[in-house]
C-alpha cells in the first residue's frame, strides 16, 4: 500500500482530523511514516485527484450522450 492510499483510508476512518492525528493513525495502522507537516500536501493532492476524477466522469457522460444523439 502506498502513502496516498494509506492517507485516503485514514481520512475515510478519521474524517477531518488534525494532521498529527492522521499521521499517527497511518503509522500505527499501516506502519507507514508520514510526517505531520506533509499531511496538508496529501490533503490537497487527494482533493485535486477527486476533482479530476469527477471531471473525467462528467466528460465521459457528455461523450456518451453526444454519441447517442
Amino acid at each position: 500500500m502506498g502513502k496516498m492510499e494509506a492517507y485516503r483510508q485514514a481520512v475515510a476512518e478519521l474524517g477531518d482530523a488534525p494532521a498529527e492525528a492522521v499521521a499517527k493513525y497511518i503509522e500505527e495502522k499501516y506502519g507507514i511514516e508520514i510526517p505531520p507537516h506533509y499531511i496538508p500536501v496529501y490533503r490537497a493532492s487527494l482533493k485535486e485527484l477527486n476533482k479530476l476524477t469527477g471531471q473525467k466522469q462528467r466528460a465521459k457522460s457528455v461523450a456518451l450522450v453526444t454519441a447517442d444523439a
